[in-house]
Parts: structure tokens; C-alpha cells; sequence
């Protein structure tokens, strides 16, 4: 009867496993033929990823691939991908796949905050996934930075600065593609409140991280670019032209190398603006053409306002009003597409200037009235106090963070000190004691030295009194020597006497 409960049970077990590992199969098939759909390697592969390269080149893989009408899907492969992590017990997977949910979020949401990656960073804390903890951080101040709230700002470059902090403390080239993001988040945010200084203090630490080899092998110089060309733009707003030209140059001629159409573009159009505040027309117009017509092509709309506005002030400023007003058109549409403040407060002193050319003072009134707006509400969206709070507000942290090291240092000191102390109190009783032996050692063999001396005197006398016995006994046996008359001082005379009795 045991027997065939036994079989019963075993049959059991061996239909459990198999459906088990039926469905388990099952599962990753279906996750396979999600993952191929969005350009995701399969899944064995992805279980095989270590560190934030490895994951790196996996995302350049969905992004690459990743299209409006995919967001869904990928939504549902990372957190398929997460679930079978979480049964897989491989926490890296786990994490990155809830970092690149975030990601999709914040994209589908403009930027929107996502109450997830707070989680996301306690997390990868626990977990011990320090990259991801990083990278976290780095979504969440990101997001922050976009507020409307001044003291959410003020947060964000806080979570940033830390961020640098933390990883610089690592001194981990593999994080060093994690620690340029932060400083470029950074440099963003204060050319956003209009802190230059701060921006281009950043910048020039972001360009002094040594990269990885295999990282700049994937990326080539499009990492550096964009760093690059923030500082030529950030000299130009400070009207060191020369300064500007210089890195403007060099991100011309690495996009050259690297086919970035992109930045070649935004560098023809940056370097064609620095000829145009140097009065060279000739050189700056064609520059600023391949800036209009790419950035419209691509329909980066703030960069072709920027290129289209120049040229039309070009030609208005060589009375070629004919061409003025149809590039002018085409600056409208674009500024107005950008929805940026800072295009219209760069087009509507152009279009005041071009109708009060014409003669239409009404008009170029109007521009100028505008162009006043604008400039003011840029001023209060831009408020430098933000920036400039956050920086005391962080530097404030910073001197507490080293204050307490000090702290820890001298508590250190104190401690060494102590134990150095009580070390040397030791010595000083072990040797007190072992001295305390050794003497009490040498005071008993010195005791037992004259008991054994004393005892020996005693034995001497007793052969002493033995042999005057004898001599006695000699000289009675001779009787011609009158013994009461021999006085015995010494060892040499009782051989003396002896001799005369042999």
C-alpha cells in the first residue's frame, strides 16, 4: 500500500515539474518573440548583462528601434522582462528593466515627474545595484529640474550634486558614462537659469572624465559633442568670441569624423553666428543656410528659428528686403513651433527693425512692445536666485558632509591614541610584573645560595671536630708528643702535622 502511495506521489511531482517547466518555457518563448518585436536581444542573453555598459548597448538597441506607436509594447516587454527577473532572482535585470519603464513614462508624460523612481532608488539601494541607484537618481533630478516649483529646482541640482559625489567617491571608470550625465544635467539646469558661470564650470569638469575605451568605442565623440558645444555657446553669451569660436571648431570638425548630421548642423549654425556678430557676412550666411535647412528638416524647430532669423537680418542689413521678409516668414513658423521664449524674444526685435525699414511704424512698435514681454517673462521663468540658492543650499551640505569627516577623523585619532595608551600601560605592567618575577626568582636562588653555603660551613666544621677527634686519638697512640701544647690554624699546618705522623 506505501508503495503505490508512493508512485501516486511521484507521478504527481513529475506532472508539477513538467507543467512548471512547460509554462517557464512558455513565458520566455513569449517574452523572445516580444523582445525580437522592439529590437531587444532575447532573453537569455539579457540575463547574462552585467553593469551599465552591458545595459547601455541594449538600450541604444530599443531606442534606436523605438517609434510613438511602440511605446506600448515596450511598456509590456520591460515589465514582462521584470517579472522574470524578479522569478530568475537577478535583481541587475529587475532594476534596469523598472529604469527603462521610467524612462518610457517620462517620455510619454513630457517630462512629468514619475512617483515610481523614488521607489526605484531605495530599490537598487537595498539590492545593492549601485548603477542603477545612479542612474535612478539622475531620472529623478531630471525630472524635477523641469518644475515649475523653485524649491523642487533647488532639489534637483541637490540630487544631482550628490549623485557626482557619490559616484566620484567610487573612482570607477565603468560609472564614468553615469557621472557625465549628472554633470550634464547640471550644466543644462544653470544655462537654463542663465548662470553662466556655474554652466561653463561644469562643462570643463565634464570634459576632464576619463571615459571608458569600450564606451567611447559605442558612442564615438557624440558623449563629448554636446558638452562641447554648450561651451562655445555659453563664451558667445558672454561675448568672448574668440574663446567660442574655438570649441565651435571642434565640434565642426569631430561631427565631420563622426557623419553627425545633427551637430554638423548645429555647429554650422553656431559657428555662422559668431561671423555674424563679427560683421563677416560672407562667411557666416552659407554656414547659417546648412543650419536652416537641416534643423527644418529634421524639424528641430528652435535651432532653424535661430539660423533663420540671422539670415533674414543679413539680408534686411544689405536692403534686400525682398529676401528679408521670405526668410522671415519662414522664422515665424519655426519660433512659433519651437514654443520657445527666448526664439520670440530673438524674432520680434528683428520683425520691428524690418517694419520700421518699410515705413509700417505701427507695426514695429508693436514688435518692440512684444520683445519687452517677452524678455520679462523670461526673466521671472529664469530667475537666477534658484540657481544661485540651490548652490549655497548644496555648498552648505558639503562643508556639514566634511565638517562631520573631520569629526570622524579626530574621534579616530582619539581612539589610536587611547588604545596606544592602554597598550603601552600594558607593557609597562607585564613588564613590571615579569621584572617582579625574575627579582623574586634571583632573591630565593640567593637564599637557597647561603643555606647551602651555611650548611656547608656546618659539614667543614664537623670534619673538623672529626679529624682534631683523630689527631687526638694519634697522639695518644704516640705518646711523646704532648698534643695540648699544638695549636692548628690553618689547612697547611694540620698537613704538617699529619706528615709527622706518617
Amino acid at each position: 500500500m506505501s508503495n503505490l502511495f508512493r508512485r501516486v506521489a511521484l507521478i504527481l511531482l513529475t506532472a508539477a515539474s513538467l507543467q512548471s517547466f512547460a509554462q517557464n518555457a512558455t513565458s520566455e518563448t513569449k517574452i523572445d518573440s516580444l523582445t525580437k518585436s522592439v529590437g531587444l536581444p532575447p532573453i537569455d542573453s539579457l540575463l547574462l548583462c552585467r553593469g551599465d555598459l552591458q545595459f547601455f548597448k541594449v538600450e541604444l538597441r530599443w531606442k534606436k528601434n523605438n517609434r510613438p506607436e511602440k511605446m506600448d509594447t515596450l511598456v509590456k516587454v520591460f515589465q514582462e522582462i521584470e517579472r522574470l527577473a524578479v522569478s530568475k532572482n537577478n535583481p541587475e535585470l529587475e532594476l534596469t528593466a523598472a529604469l527603462w519603464l521610467v524612462e518610457i513614462r517620462l517620455a510619454m508624460n513630457s517630462q512629468a515627474e514619475d512617483p515610481s523612481i523614488e521607489k526605484l532608488i531605495e530599490r537598487a539601494e537595498n539590492s545593492g545595484v549601485f548603477w542603477v541607484e545612479m542612474a535612478a537618481k539622475q531620472r529623478l533630478a531630471d525630472s524635477i529640474l523641469y518644475s515649475k516649483n523653485p524649491a523642487r529646482k533647488a532639489l534637483g541640482v541637490w540630487i544631482l550634486k550628490e549623485t557626482i559625489a557619490e559616484i566620484s567617491q567610487k573612482d570607477d571608470i565603468n560609472l564614468s558614462r553615469l557621472l557625465l550625465g549628472a554633470y550634464q544635467g547640471l550644466i543644462g539646469h544653470y544655462y537654463r537659469v542663465d548662470d553662466l558661470p556655474n554652466a561653463i564650470e561644469y562643462s570643463k569638469k565634464a570634459l576632464s572624465i576619463e571615459l571608458q575605451e569600450d564606451l567611447v568605442s559605442i558612442t564615438g565623440a557624440s558623449l563629448i559633442i554636446p558638452t562641447l558645444n554648450n561651451l562655445g555657446v555659453f563664451y558667445r553669451e558672454q561675448n568672448l568670441l574668440d574663446s567660442s569660436t574655438f570649441y565651435f571648431r571642434k565640434v565642426l570638425d569631430l561631427t565631420l569624423n563622426e557623419n553627425d548630421d545633427v551637430y554638423y548642423a548645429i555647429a554650422s549654425g553656431n559657428l555662422g553666428e559668431n561671423f555674424y556678430l563679427q560683421g563677416n557676412y560672407k562667411a557666416a550666411l552659407p554656414l547659417l543656410q546648412v543650419d536652416a535647412n537641416k534643423s527644418t528638416e529634421a524639424k528641430v524647430w528652435g535651432n532653424a528659428s535661430n539660423a533663420l532669423i540671422l539670415i533674414a537680418d543679413i539680408y534686411l542689413s544689405e536692403d534686400d528686403l525682398e529676401m528679408a521678409r521670405q526668410v522671415l516668414d519662414q522664422a515665424i513658423i519655426a519660433a512659433d513651433s519651437s514654443k520657445e521664449l527666448k526664439r520670440l524674444g530673438k524674432l520680434y526685435p528683428l520683425l520691428s527693425k524690418y517694419y520700421k525699414t518699410i515705413g509700417e511704424k505701427d507695426l514695429a512698435l508693436a514688435y518692440a512692445d512684444s520683445t519687452i514681454v517677452v524678455i520679462d517673462s523670461m526673466k521671472r521663468q529664469n530667475n537666477q536666485f534658484y540657481g544661485l540658492k540651490s548652490e549655497q543650499l548644496f555648498n552648505a551640505y558639503q562643508l556639514k558632509i566634511e565638517a562631520q569627516e573631520e569629526l570622524q577623523l579626530q574621534e579616530m585619532a582619539v581612539k589610536k591614541r587611547n588604545i596606544g595608551l592602554l597598550v603601552l600601560l600594558l607593557l609597562i605592567t607585564s613588564g613590571y610584573f615579569i621584572f617582579r618575577s625574575y627579582y623574586l626568582k634571583a632573591k630565593l636562588k640567593e637564599i637557597n645560595l647561603i643555606t647551602e653555603v651555611e650548611q656547608a660551613k656546618d659539614e667543614l666544621a664537623l670534619t673538623k671536630e672529626q679529624l682534631d677527634t683523630h689527631v687526638q686519638k694519634i697522639i695518644i697512640q704516640h705518646n711523646s708528643v704532648d698534643w695540648k701544647k699544638i695549636k692548628i690554624n690553618s689547612d697547611e699546618q694540620w698537613e704538617k702535622f699529619l706528615e709527622l705522623f706518617q
